[in-house]
C-alpha cells in the first residue's frame, strides 16, 4: 500500500501556487466559480497524485493577505510544504508572512520552488539563490530547491521526482488513538446529506463509527468514507478524508450545524474549554515585517486565534511579562468567548483582532487551565518545565504531577498528542506512583504517608488507651478528600490497619494507664453487677479520670453505647442479639412485652435496644411487633 502525506502550498498571490499544483497533478484547485472568473484563489483547493509508493494530498492555499486565515485552515496538519516564489517578483510581503505561519505551525519539511522560471531564463538560477538566502537563521535554511515553469512543463518531473525523495526520508503520521478531523469543508449532497471533509490526524476513522463534533459536542455517526473520492472503509492519519454524517445539519451564518473550524473526533477524549494556557513565540525577522505586524503583544488584548480549521476570539493575559515584541517569547493565558477543543502539544496561529496581521505563534500548554490559577508561581514553573522540554513525554508526566500531585490515570494527559500506550510506558520511566489508577508524585505521596505515619504514632504514644487516630481528622493534616481512601489502603500494606473510626498501628494493642485502671475497674463492676439493668451513662461517669476510662472501654469493644445514656457490656449486647433472633425464630413476630420478658430487662434499657437493633440491620419494626431483617 502506499503511504499517505500531505503537501501544502505556500506563498504570495500571482506566483502560481495552482498552475503548479494542476501541473503536478492534472487537477485544477481552484473549485470556486469566482476563481476561475478572477484567475485568483480566494479559498482552499485540493489535488492528489501518486508518485511510486507515496500518496500526494495536495492543499493549494490563497496566497492574498485578504484570505490569509483560509491560508492557516488548510497548513495546519500538513507533512511538507512547497514555499512557492515566481521567478519574475521574488520574495513578497505574503512569501514572508506564509513562511513565518508554517515556522509557527511546527512544520519542519520545505521545498523551495521558484516558478514561472520561463520568465527569468538564465537569471532563474540566481533568483532561486536570493530567495534561498532568506531562508538563512530559519529552520528551514539549506532545505532542497528547484525551478520550475508550468507553462513550459520544465522541472515538473524533477520536482516529483524531489518529492518522493524528501517525503521518503519521513514517517508516515502516527496513529495515537486519537483521532481529530479538523473540517475546511462541510456541504450537502443529494441522496447523501451531509458532507464534511478535512485533514485525518492523530488516529484511524472507520465506516459506522460513532462521533462526536466540537465544539458543540453534537453525536453522529458515519455513514461512509473517502480518500480521494474513492470509498474506503476506514482511514488512516496523514489523508485528506471526506466524511457522510448522520444527523447532522450543514451550519451557517444564521444556523446551527457544522461548519469549517468544527472538530470530528471520538466520544471520551475529554470536553471543550474556554481557558487553554500557552508559550507564544515571535519571529525575530523584524526587518522583513509589516508596521502592523511589528505591534507588541499586550496584557488583556483582544486576539484572533487560529487553530485546526477554526479562528477563534479570545483575549490574552500575559503571564510572566507586560507585553511580548518581536523576538521574545512568553506564557500566556487566552480565554475564549467560545469554548475550544485543543490537546496539549497543539500550535496555533495569533492575530490581530481586525485580522490583518501575524503576531504571534504558539503552543498549547494545558488545554484545561483555570483562570484563577494564571499567575501563582508553582503553575509558572509547571508550564515553563514544558516549554523546556517540548515534547518529552517523561518530563511532561513529571511537571504535572509535580503541580497537580494527583491525576486519575483515565484522564492523565488525554487531550494530549500523546497515546495512552507512550504515557502508560512513560509512568514506567518516572518518579510517579500509580495507586488503584490513581497516578500520584512519589515524593508528594510518600511526604503524606510520612505525615499519617507521624500523626497515628504521636496518638499512640500520647494517648495509648485509644485505637488509634480518627479518621475524621485526617483533613486537619491537609491530606485531600479524594486521597484518603488510596492513601490508607497503601498504608495497610506497611503494618498499618483501620480500626473502625480509627488508624493504627497493626501492632498497637490499646492500654490504660495506670491512674485510669481504678475508674475502668470501677465501671466494670457496675455493668457486671446486673448486665441487663447496669447504671445510667451519668451515673456512671462522674469525672475526668472516670470519662476517660469510659472512652477506652467502648473504643475497644469492652462496653456497647447504645445511645447516650444507656451502655451495656458487649458480652451483655451480643447475649441480647441472641436471646432476640432465638426468641423470634421459635415464635415469630414478637412485641415489646415478649422481647422484655424474654431478655430480662426494664422498659429503660429495652427500648433504646431495639432502636439501637433496628438502626445496626438486625431487626426491623413492623407496626407493633419486630421481625428479623432479611440478609
Amino acid at each position: 500500500m502506499p503511504t499517505n502525506y500531505i503537501v501544502a502550498t505556500a506563498g504570495h498571490v500571482d506566483h502560481g501556487k495552482s498552475a503548479l499544483v494542476n501541473a503536478l497533478s492534472g487537477i485544477d484547485p481552484d473549485r470556486l466559480p469566482e476563481e476561475k472568473k478572477r484567475g485568483m484563489t480566494i479559498d482552499l483547493g485540493f489535488a492528489h497524485i501518486e508518485i511510486q509508493d507515496h500518496h500526494l494530498a495536495i492543499i493549494d492555499v490563497p496566497g492574498h493577505e485578504d484570505f490569509v486565515k483560509n491560508m492557516i485552515a488548510g497548513v495546519g496538519s500538513i507533512d511538507l510544504a512547497m514555499l512557492i516564489v515566481a521567478a519574475d517578483d521574488g520574495w513578497m510581503p505574503q512569501t514572508e508572512e506564509h513562511l513565518q505561519i508554517l515556522q509557527y505551525l511546527g512544520v519542519k519539511n520545505m521545498i523551495v520552488v521558484l516558478t514561472k522560471s520561463d520568465l527569468a531564463g538564465e537569471l532563474a538560477e540566481l533568483a532561486l539563490e536570493e530567495v534561498c538566502e532568506q531562508l538563512i537563521d530559519t529552520p528551514f535554511e539549506g532545505c532542497p530547491s528547484i525551478t520550475t515553469s508550468a507553462e513550459t512543463g520544465d522541472g515538473i518531473d524533477a520536482l516529483k521526482a524531489m518529492l518522493h525523495t524528501e517525503l521518503g526520508k519521513l514517517e508516515a503520521q502516527a496513529d495515537i488513538g486519537k483521532p481529530r478531523l479538523y473540517v475546511d469543508r462541510a456541504f450537502s449532497k443529494q441522496g447523501l446529506g451531509t458532507v464534511v471533509t478535512g485533514t485525518l490526524t492523530g488516529g484511524t476513522l472507520t465506516n459506522d463509527q460513532d462521533v462526536v463534533i466540537y465544539p458543540q459536542e453534537t453525536e453522529s455517526r458515519i455513514r461512509s468514507l473517502q480518500n480521494h473520492e474513492q470509498e474506503v472503509v476506514s482511514s488512516p492519519p496523514g489523508t485528506r478524508t471526506a466524511l457522510n454524517l448522520r444527523d447532522i445539519e450543514v451550519g451557517g451564518k444564521q444556523r446551527s450545524g457544522i461548519k469549517r473550524g468544527h472538530l470530528v473526533t471520538h466520544p471520551g477524549l475529554g470536553e471543550p474549554h474556554r481557558v487553554v494556557d500557552v508559550h507564544l513565540f515571535r519571529t525575530h525577522r523584524d526587518q522583513l515585517m509589516s508596521k502592523g505586524a511589528l505591534q507588541p503583544i499586550k496584557h488583556g488584548a483582544n486576539v484572533r486565534i487560529h487553530h485546526g480549521s477554526s479562528s477563534m476570539a479570545a483575549r490574552i493575559f500575559l503571564m510572566d511579562k507586560t507585553m511580548i515584541k518581536p523576538g521574545e517569547s512568553g506564557l500566556a493565558q487566552l480565554r475564549f468567548s467560545d469554548p475550544i477543543f485543543a490537546f496539549a502539544g497543539d500550535h496555533f496561529i495569533l492575530r490581530d483582532w481586525p485580522e490583518q496581521f501575524t503576531l504571534a505563534g504558539g503552543r498549547i500548554l494545558d488545554p484545561d487551565a483555570r483562570a484563577k490559577d494564571y499567575r501563582f508561581p508553582e503553575r509558572i514553573t509547571y508550564l515553563n518545565a514544558r516549554v523546556n522540554h517540548d515534547t518529552d513525554l517523561t518530563a511532561w508526566l513529571e511537571a504535572e504531577l509535580a503541580f497537580k500531585r494527583a491525576v486519575p490515570l483515565a484522564t492523565l494527559l488525554r487531550k494530549s498528542i500523546f497515546s495512552e500506550a507512550d504515557i502508560k510506558a512513560a509512568l514506567q520511566t518516572s518518579s510517579c506512583t500509580l495507586s488503584n489508577q490513581l497516578v500520584v508524585d512519589t515524593d508528594y505521596w510518600n511526604n503524606l504517608k510520612s505525615t499519617v505515619a507521624t500523626a497515628v504514632d504521636e496518638r499512640h504514644k500520647k494517648h495509648p488507651e485509644l485505637a488509634g487516630f480518627k479518621i475524621a481528622d485526617l483533613p486537619r493534616l491537609d491530606i485531600p478528600d479524594h486521597l484518603q481512601p488510596l492513601l490508607l489502603t497503601s498504608m495497610t500494606e506497611e503494618g498499618f490497619e483501620r480500626a473502625g473510626p480509627f488508624f493504627k498501628r497493626a501492632a498497637h494493642v490499646p492500654t490504660l494507664p495506670p491512674e485510669l485502671e481504678k475508674a475502668a475497674q470501677e465501671i466494670r463492676a457496675a455493668l457486671t453487677s446486673n448486665p441487663m439493668e447496669p447504671p445510667s451513662y451519668k451515673d456512671l461517669v462522674i469525672s475526668g479520670p472516670t470519662k476517660k476510662a469510659m472512652r477506652f472501654l467502648t473504643e475497644n469493644g469492652e462496653v456497647t453505647a447504645i445511645n447516650s445514656d444507656v451502655v451495656i457490656l458487649t458480652s451483655a449486647y451480643d447475649q441480647a442479639i441472641q436471646t432476640v433472633q432465638k426468641h423470634i425464630e421459635t415464635h415469630g413476630p414478637a412485641t415489646v412485652s415478649d422481647l422484655r420478658q424474654a431478655i430480662g430487662t426494664t422498659r429503660r434499657i429495652l427500648m433504646p435496644l431495639l432502636e439501637f437493633l433496628d438502626q445496626s440491620g438486625i431487626t426491623q419494626r413492623n407496626g407493633d411487633v419486630r421481625v428479623l431483617r432479611d440478609i
